[in-house]
């Protein structure tokens, strides 16, 4: 057998695994509660947080509890921490569009948004900008995400400070 051949089989059957992994963590939340409520939900959620603009993409929104998201993002986190973080190949826009898609994917809810933001380093001052997520759960609360901040979440507060990790954020778009 030549590296081509090897190669092909390879392939053929990473992606048979990867559809069966997702398919069986998938069954995993077959009992999961979710909930198709109102859009106007997530702008009234992040008003209380801060004004910005929201990008909803979507037509239906569909929400579930706080007690399954904690669950929810510990796994997402198992997936995504595996694969390593490199420079505009797989850098913190893709991995949070990839934790966003795999809530959709496994569990069914398409309310975990990607949050553009400025970051301030709590140890030097530096500030950068990051794309990270936040849940809005069935209850109009919002949960801070973040998979390249040691897969932290918080919850946020109206008036108060985002601070989480090794960095405070200030948000300035959201899209679901």
């Amino acid at each position: 057998m030549n590296n081509q051949q090897a190669n092909k089989i390879a392939k053929t059957f990473g992606i048979i695994l990867t559809v069966h992994g997702f398919k069986m963590t998938r069954s995993g939340y077959d009992g999961l509660s979710r909930v198709k409520l109102p859009s106007r939900l997530i702008n009234d959620s992040f008003d209380r947080i801060k004004k910005m603009p929201v990008s909803q993409r979507d037509f239906a929104y569909y929400f579930t509890g706080w007690d399954n998201w904690e669950g929810m993002l510990e796994t997402v986190h198992k997936i995504i921490k595996d694969f390593k973080w490199e420079k505009e190949v797989f850098d913190c826009d893709d991995r949070s569009k990839m934790v966003s898609a795999l809530c959709s994917l496994l569990f069914r809810v398409n309310t975990c948004a990607e949050v553009y933001c400025e970051i301030t380093s709590l140890k030097t001052g530096n500030k950068d900008y990051h794309w990270t997520n936040v849940v809005i759960t069935s209850s109009g609360e919002l949960y801070l995400f973040d998979v390249d901040n040691g897969g932290l979440f918080l919850k946020l507060y109206p008036n108060k400070p985002i601070t989480m990790g090794k960095w405070s954020y200030n948000f300035i778009r959201v899209r679901l």
